[in-house]
C-alpha cells in the first residue's frame, strides 16, 4: 500500500460472507484508467468475493485444476497476475491468455530485521533440534531423512505427523511429541532447528510433471529464521528469479542429500551476506514496484 501509494480498503463484511456463500462463480472485472484496488487471493475458489470491486488479483496457490474456472472467471479483466510461473506459463501457452502477468510471491518487509534478531539471538550453534521438515511434507526429503536416520540415529529429526490440518511434529529419533498449535510456538521450533527442510508446492508430485510446482512462503520464513536450508524445486525460471541456489541447498539424489546433512549439521554459520540479499530481493516493496512499475 505504501510503495505503490494505494489505499487499503476494508470490504463489507456482510456482502463478502454473502458472495463466499453464493454457488455462483463471480467474473471479476477490472479498469486500469480508473482507480483501482490490489487484491491478493490465497485460493482461485474465493475469487467470487471480489466480483463487483474495481481490483487487480493477484492469485497465489493456482493449480492445473483451478487454472481453467480461473481463466473463465478473469476473462473481462485488463489484467491479472499469478505467482506461480509455471501457471503463468500455462495461461499464455496452453490457455492462449493474453491478460495475465506474473508476479513472485514476496516476503514482508521486517523479514530482514527479523533475520538479524534471530540469528544473533539463536545462533545454529545454541539449537537443539538438528534438523526440522518445515510445515506440509515433501515425501522424498521424508524418506531420504528417515534412511539418513536409521544410518546415523543420533540425529534428531522432526517432521508433522498426521495431514495437513494437524500441527504436531514427532521425533524419529525418541517419538516425543511437539504441539505447534500456535504461531508462537511452531516459531519455537523453527528458531531451534540448526537444518529446515521445505519444497516447492507440487514437487515430486502430479503438477511437477506438468510443470506447475510453485514456491511457497516457507522459504522466506525459514530465511528469516537463520537456518541452513534443504528443499527441493525444480531447475527453472522460477528457482532463478528468487536466488534460491543463494541460500538453499538443493540435492538430486540421497548421496547429495547425506552429504549436504553432514556437512550443515558441523557448519555454525551460515552466509549472512547471501541471506540479507535473498531476504531484500524478495521484501514485497522492492517486488511490488518492481513489477508494478
Amino acid at each position: 500500500s505504501e510503495s505503490l501509494n494505494i489505499p487499503v480498503k476494508r470490504m463489507n463484511p456482510f456482502r463478502k460472507v454473502f458472495l463466499q456463500r453464493r454457488k455462483k462463480e463471480g467474473v471479476l472485472k477490472n479498469n486500469t484508467r480508473e482507480d483501482y484496488y490490489i487484491a491478493i487471493i490465497l485460493r482461485a475458489e474465493l475469487a467470487k468475493i471480489y466480483s463487483g470491486y474495481n481490483v487487480v488479483p493477484v492469485f497465489c496457490d493456482v493449480y492445473s485444476y483451478t487454472a481453467e474456472k480461473l481463466y473463465e472467471q478473469t476473462r473481462d479483466c485488463e489484467v491479472f497476475y499469478v505467482t506461480g510461473y509455471g501457471i503463468y506459463e500455462y495461461f499464455v501457452n496452453d490457455l492462449k491468455c493474453g491478460n495475465v502477468r506474473y508476479i513472485p510471491l514476496t516476503c514482508p518487509d521486517f523479514y530482514l530485521k527479523e533475520f538479524e534478531h534471530n540469528y544473533k539471538t539463536c545462533p545454529i550453534r545454541n539449537r537443539t533440534i538438528d534438523v526440522l521438515q518445515y510445515g506440509r511434507r515433501n515425501e522424498k526429503l521424508h524418506e531420504w531423512m528417515l534412511a539418513y536416520v536409521k544410518k546415523y540415529p543420533d540425529i534428531d529429526y522432526l517432521y508433522r505427523d498426521g495431514d495437513y490440518k494437524r500441527t504436531t511434529y514427532v521425533s524419529a529419533k525418541n517419538g516425543k511429541r511437539y504441539e505447534a498449535a500456535s504461531r508462537s510456538s511452531l516459531n519455537q521450533l523453527l528458531h531451534s532447528s540448526k537444518i529446515a527442510f521445505f519444497s516447492a508446492r507440487g514437487k515430486d508430485e502430479k503438477e511437477e510433471k506438468l510443470n506447475l510446482d510453485f514456491v511457497t512462503p516457507r522459504v522466506f520464513e525459514v530465511a528469516a529464521a537463520g537456518c541452513h536450508m534443504v528443499g527441493r524445486y525444480s531447475d527453472n525460471k522460477e528457482k532463478e528469479i528468487y536466488g534460491l541456489d543463494a541460500v538453499c541447498r538443493i540435492p538430486g539424489s540421497y548421496e547429495e542429500f547425506e552429504k549436504a546433512i553432514n556437512e550443515l549439521l558441523v557448519e555454525n554459520t551460515i552466509n549472512e551476506d547471501a541471506y540479507r540479499e535473498f531476504l531484500n530481493k524478495n521484501r514485497t516493496s522492492v517486488r511490488f514496484r518492481e513489477y508494478f512499475k
